[in-house]
């Protein structure tokens, strides 16, 4: 056997080497083992959350570790590190587990976290290299921070709000002499702090509301509780603002020794108030007005019919003809007096088109200055943008607004009429979204309107004419506000009135002028069915469309019209239309019986009728079925008139007020 050139002695020292290096393997195991028990109970007993990354994954976690995020050693072992960080925050906590990883530390960075049960907590670590069996490793120990983290933004938000406080303040002594008048407080009353220190409150800043008497009041609750809290209305160097005052004491070694008084301008606030105010005002005010309008425009129907009916019997320059012809005016302005009732009550829906309110200006100021010595002058732009309104209501209020400034200068001056197109802001004053508006002025130069009188001017029935009504300027009010606009008054007394009407622009094309209808008279011909719950009603139609030419039936509600329909049409003998009142308390109404009736036939003529326009049929009749609308009370020929246009297959609709009905023997 050949030998490996190793000596006996050669072999000896081998196995010594050998020997030598497994004791230290020993010895080296149980250091290792040593090292690592002492880990376990750092990381069982350590207050900070512990543990050991190496591969983006977690290694070891400690007790408090995982009592901060919530999950269980088994659940946190092996998962990505990142994946308890706030998305937010990954990017800066992987930017330091890199530099970590090359050596270098990376201490007292602030992140968060989201615990096992969805809640996000603040803490605050520091990442250490180390070597974890043999491969480089982090360390990272964080403590939750959470609670320190809320108390800092508390601070935060009670030293902003302190700040904020200390930009509003005015300091005096005992007496109310200023001692101290900030910028906020030169900003608001335009005084500067030269002119403010070293006067009293009360001659710096004038209160104009609440009076006198309360005010004394305010002042002397104040000194016995030792603060105050109030609504005040201050006259400032430029205009009037709303303020909250706060008064509070200034007390140390059981003296007093001055006020601390917080001014907040709350003007904006105030008028929402009033707004609020005034539009729940005249709500409920127009739920009743509506209600009682309704039930007069029924009756008014009846007495209009029949009075156009006597006169029918009655030749021309005869004394009754001549007391009916008064009776059918006072009826005509009864109609006028109930139409403004339904338009500032729940009733009253605006029918818009799109057209040019710089013509309705013009035509409607002018006309209502006729037979005064007062004159208007217009600055109206050239490039207006179109407005959606209903013609007959602007036109009311132009005409109340023109009306009331001519009597405010006593019958003679100048009336300016301005309007241009207006951005409003967000933020603005006005009560109204931000957008694209027409502002229309209206500027009288007359007595004026005294300030205890201001707010009350478009409340309902409020008046200080000894024939006025009280109702054109609520009925004005009720018309912008269903136009989606709003009505604004400044007024000073022997001065004279501005009243500003904002108008929402549209985005529609102004639509061409109809020229008006000749009415050209002819007998009726066909088979008419009326359905109305008031006798009286019914009975009158049927006598003026029977001397009209028409063949007349007549029913109580929807379910006797609807059969008397079909009964006609099975029968050979159809209705060439159907006039259906809107509202039958207790039974079927229009609004149902046109549904059957159309079912039935698709092609049927009706007309609704209504005393109270707050339905949407009334404003809409066509989306519904209907082929016209007549709303109560109605003249003779006015009925007749849209009776006609159905027939001829026409949108009937009757005009806006009308005169009284010519005479024609029949």
């Amino acid at each position: 056997m050949k030998s490996s050139g190793r000596t006996k002695q050669d072999l000896i020292e081998e196995l010594e080497a050998l020997q030598n290096h497994v004791m230290e393997l020993e010895r080296s195991g149980a250091e290792w083992r040593q090292v690592r028990e002492l880990l376990r109970a750092l990381f069982s007993t350590s207050p900070i959350g512990l543990y050991i990354v190496q591969d983006g994954c977690f290694q070891d976690v400690s007790s408090e570790f995982q009592q901060i995020s919530g999950y269980s050693e088994k659940e946190l072992i092996g998962t990505p590190s990142l994946s308890l960080v706030f998305p937010d925050d990954r990017d800066m906590v992987r930017r330091n587990a890199v530099k970590a990883l090359k050596g270098e530390s990376s201490s007292g960075y602030e992140f968060r976290v989201v615990t096992r049960g969805g809640e996000t907590r603040w803490v605050m670590e520091t990442v250490t290299p180390v070597q974890y069996y043999g491969r480089p490793a982090t360390l990272g120990n964080f403590m939750d921070i959470n609670e320190r983290k809320r108390t800092e933004e508390e601070l935060r938000f009670s030293d902003a709000a302190f700040k904020s406080i200390q930009e509003s303040i005015v300091a005096t002594d005992t007496e109310y002499t200023i001692t101290d008048w900030n910028e906020v407080s030169e900003r608001i009353y335009g005084v500067n702090a030269s002119e403010a220190i070293g006067k009293t409150l009360f001659d710096v800043i004038e209160i104009i509301d609440p009076s006198p008497s309360e005010v004394a009041e305010q002042f002397r609750q104040a000194e016995s509780r030792g603060y105050c809290r109030c609504e005040q209305l201050h006259r400032t160097k430029y205009t009037k603002v709303w303020v909250g005052l706060s008064l509070q004491a200034v007390e140390y070694d059981g003296k007093r020794h001055g006020w601390v008084v917080l001014a907040s301008d709350i003007t904006e606030r105030k008028r929402a108030e009033q707004e609020l105010q005034k539009a729940a005002k005249l709500e409920s005010i127009g739920i009743l007005a509506g209600g009682i309008a309704h039930d007069f425009n029924n009756i008014l129907t009846g007495i209009m019919g029949n009075v156009t009916l006597a006169k029918r019997y009655v030749e021309p320059g005869d004394k009754v003809f001549d007391r009916l012809q008064q009776a059918e005016k006072a009826c005509l302005r009864a109609r006028d007096l109930t139409q403004q009732l339904l338009t500032f009550s729940k009733g009253g829906a605006p029918v818009k088109s799109s057209s040019s309110i710089a013509e309705l200006l013009m035509e409607s100021a002018s006309f209502a200055l006729r037979g005064s010595g007062v004159r208007c002058e217009f600055s109206l732009s050239d490039d207006l943008w179109p407005v959606e309104f209903d013609e007959g209501q602007m036109n009311q209020v132009i005409s109340n607004l023109t009306i009331n400034a001519v009597e405010a200068m006593l019958e003679s001056g100048v009336i300016n009429v301005r309007a241009r197109n207006a951005i409003v802001e967000e933020g603005s004053a006005l009560p109204l979204p931000a957008g694209k508006y027409v502002e229309i002025v209206i500027e009288d130069h007359g007595v004026g309107i005294p300030k205890k009188n201001l707010g009350k001017i478009f409340d309902p029935y409020f008046t200080t004419k000894k024939e006025g009504s009280g109702l054109g300027l609520a009925t004005a009010y009720t018309i912008i506000k269903n136009h989606n606009g709003c009505v604004t008054v400044t007024s000073e007394v022997n001065v004279g009135s501005t009243f500003c009407i904002y108008l929402p622009a549209s985005e529609k094309s102004v639509l061409p002028k109809k020229e008006p209808e000749i009415d050209t008279r002819f007998t009726g011909r066909g088979r008419i069915l009326v359905m109305d719950d008031e006798e009286m009603i019914r009975e009158m139609l049927g006598r003026i469309l029977t001397l009209a030419g028409y063949k007349v039936e007549l029913a109580s509600d929807g379910a006797e019209a609807v059969e008397r329909y079909i009964n006609a049409k099975e029968q050979g003998q159809p209705f060439s239309a159907v006039i259906l009142d809107l509202t039958v308390p207790g039974g079927m109404g229009g609004r149902e019986a046109i549904k059957k009736l159309l079912e039935v036939d698709p092609t049927v003529k009706t007309i609704v009728s209504s005393g109270y326009s707050n339905d949407p049929i009334v404003s809409d009749f066509g989306k519904y079925g209907f082929k016209g609308v007549a709303t109560k009370p109605y003249a003779t020929t006015e009925i007749e008139k849209t009776l006609r246009n159905v027939l001829r297959g026409k949108r009937g609709q009757q005009s806006d007020g009308g005169n009284p009905p010519e005479h024609k023997q029949r």
